[in-house]
């Protein structure tokens, strides 16, 4: 029997409609400021590039000798981006994660909450290696069990910036408490932004299929920042309407039966 005392797990009922208009209210005359914070977590992510530039390893010879026989040549692998994500990935979605949620109760646009997680690097990896751990785990059945596993555990690090005295632990399992029954909604509100996410990566569809620009190096990381600036913007809507989601489902945000918050 469980105890009195369990949190209780609310549903959402809210249309995805509401949770954006929502988002956008609170978006409304700070776009700009929350635009940059959302361009210097891309930034920051977006330097495992140049670190694939420089750091590689040649493939063992065997490969080598099997790729040539078959017409094929080698290449040197990357190495150096996949690290860099692996230490930073935690640190920099709870930074994101608690300057979105202080954004949206104060209206406070503080950038240097984005590096917080490095001052809690501890938990913030953990936090990213064991619900990565999960996430791949369930993605061994098959895909769709993965992304529900990965939505599952989306708001852990929310849990976190507002949990500091939770484990790592404890918020990976508060956050599927949190989207038991909520998981489909997620999903729907993610798909709700899918034609504004192919509208923004339009650009660089065009320019990469009539190949018009042909870059490498250091210039080609330059290149994929800036062309990736609008999904930037449909990132920092898509962000403050999770952010909504979280509000909601923790009980911090009452929206009232009349879709009024």
């Amino acid at each position: 029997m469980e105890s009195n005392n369990q949190p209780v797990n609310r549903v959402l009922t809210v249309s995805i409609k509401k949770l954006k208009e929502i988002a956008l209210k609170a978006l409304k005359g700070n776009w700009m400021p929350v635009f940059v914070a959302t361009l210097i977590f891309y930034l920051i992510r977006s330097c495992s590039g140049i670190l694939d530039i420089y750091f590689t390893m040649d493939p063992p010879k065997e490969i080598v000798t099997m790729a040539m026989e078959r017409g094929i040549n080698p290449v040197p692998v990357p190495f150096g981006g996949t690290i860099y994500e692996f230490l930073i990935m935690g640190p920099v979605s709870f930074g994101l994660a608690i300057f979105l949620l202080t954004f949206f109760r104060t209206k406070k646009c503080d950038n240097t909450l984005l590096l917080d997680g490095f001052a809690r690097f501890g938990k913030t990896f953990t936090i990213f290696l064991i619900s990565g751990i999960k996430v791949a785990l369930w993605s061994l059945l098959f895909i769709f069990p993965g992304i529900i596993a990965a939505v599952r555990y989306s708001m852990a690090y929310y849990i976190a910036a507002d949990h500091p005295e939770y484990s790592a632990n404890q918020c990976v399992n508060e956050s599927k408490r949190l989207m038991t029954g909520n998981i489909s909604v997620f999903i729907l509100m993610f798909l709700s932004f899918l034609g504004w996410l192919i509208l923004a990566s339009l650009p660089e569809i065009l320019l990469d299929r009539f190949d018009i620009v042909n870059l490498t190096g250091i210039s080609e990381v330059i290149y994929g920042i800036v062309i990736g600036i609008p999904a930037v913007f449909v990132n920092e809507y898509l962000q403050m309407t999770k952010t909504v989601f979280y509000e909601i489902l923790t009980g911090n945000l009452v929206v009232m039966s009349g879709g009024r918050p």
